[in-house]
């Protein structure tokens, strides 16, 4: 049978395991907590490229169609076309549109990349976080019970005393 002072002794150990435990909890909270308005951000950013994609190939589109209807006026005039200045600036204006797309595209593909990633270290984080929380309820329950043996070591010690 332990006495009053070997059980606050454990009282005391089992504080600080408690503390330590809510430490630990308190810093994956907010681990968890920097995440999500770092994946918030990044979603922002992507919804933003994505418009500028549709932008890009809207111009890319109306750019196409100018030149298409440029080669038709030429093969219904009867005069051979397709090569002159206005012809090959306007291809070279494609061309722009495209790779302009295709690179924001490529954007929006390593944001998505980055999204899931984030993601899955937030479920992660979070899971990790649960476990926490389960650890640092255990710890209080334990240091509760110690303290309820304290609290009857006290009373028959002071009662057989």
């Amino acid at each position: 049978m332990s006495t009053p002072q070997k059980q606050r002794e454990i009282v005391q150990k089992r504080q600080t395991k408690m503390h330590d435990a809510q430490r630990k909890y308190d810093t994956q909270w907010n681990i968890v907590n920097i995440q999500v308005p770092e994946i918030r951000a990044l979603s922002l950013q992507k919804e933003h490229l994505t418009r500028e994609v549709a932008t890009l190939k809207l111009r890319y589109e109306v750019s196409l169609g100018t030149i298409q209807r440029h080669q038709q006026r030429l093969e219904e005039s009867g005069r051979p076309g397709g090569n002159g200045e206005f012809e090959k600036n306007a291809r070279k204006e494609l061309e722009k549109e495209k790779k302009k797309c295709a690179h924001v595209e490529d954007k929006i593909k390593a944001i998505a990349k980055t999204i899931e990633k984030a993601q899955k270290n937030e479920r992660k984080a979070r899971e990790k976080l649960d476990e926490l929380h389960n650890k640092l309820a255990e710890a209080k329950i334990q240091v509760k019970i110690e303290q309820g043996r304290l609290l009857q070591l006290a009373d028959r010690h002071r009662i057989g005393q």
